[in-house]
């Protein structure tokens, strides 16, 4: 990996240091603006999704991109992806109902986002040195994958509420009842 940037050697520490600092402020402006705009527009998932697709851009651009400097734009867009999962979770928050059931979502959600992060170092595996670009492409594929599954989710969620408020629910539901947002007719998705 050390001569996919080009010039820079990243065996030395220093360098390996300050390629980093841009990396944690881009993460941090990254969630930041996607938490804003998810706010302002009342769209989570479609922020989500979106971020996704942005972070799939810029791990293609790091394929394409020939000048090995310029690769640099591609890894700092790809860092959109990030914000995703926070965006993820408020969702999981959002429209998760039951005790029971908000515990299992959130536990599936920290299981595989360990899993992604335990396989994905294997996927920059040494056969595909010095470009990786089959491992871009894996990691392309799947980012892709996760934002046509929010996607879909978001549609379904949008589907139940229209079908709920055509048909509206004459019972008052308890919070005591501790009823799952598919038992709970009064139920509403935040998208």
């Amino acid at each position: 990996m050390r001569k996919s940037f080009g010039h820079l050697d990243l065996r030395q520490s220093l360098q390996s240091i300050l390629l980093m600092i841009p990396t944690g402020g881009l993460d941090i402006i990254f969630i930041l603006v996607s938490v804003y705009i998810a706010n302002r527009i009342n769209q989570t998932l479609y922020v989500a999704s979106t971020m996704l697709a942005l972070g799939s851009l810029g791990t293609l651009l790091m394929v394409v991109i020939p000048v090995p400097k310029y690769k640099l734009i591609g890894q700092y867009l790809g860092l959109a992806s990030i914000s995703s999962y926070m965006l993820t979770m408020v969702s999981i928050a959002n429209n998760v109902s039951g005790y029971s059931k908000k515990i299992f979502y959130n536990g599936m959600m920290m299981v595989f986002y360990t899993i992604g992060n335990f396989i994905g170092p294997y996927v920059m595996a040494p056969q595909f040195a010095p470009h990786y670009v089959a491992s871009m492409v894996i990691y392309v594929c799947f980012m892709a994958a996760g934002a046509v599954s929010l996607l879909v989710a978001r549609r379904q969620m949008a589907v139940i509420n229209r079908r709920r408020q055509a048909q509206p629910s004459g019972t008052e539901t308890n919070v005591e009842d501790n009823l799952t947002d598919a038992q709970d007719p009064n139920f509403v998705y935040r998208l």
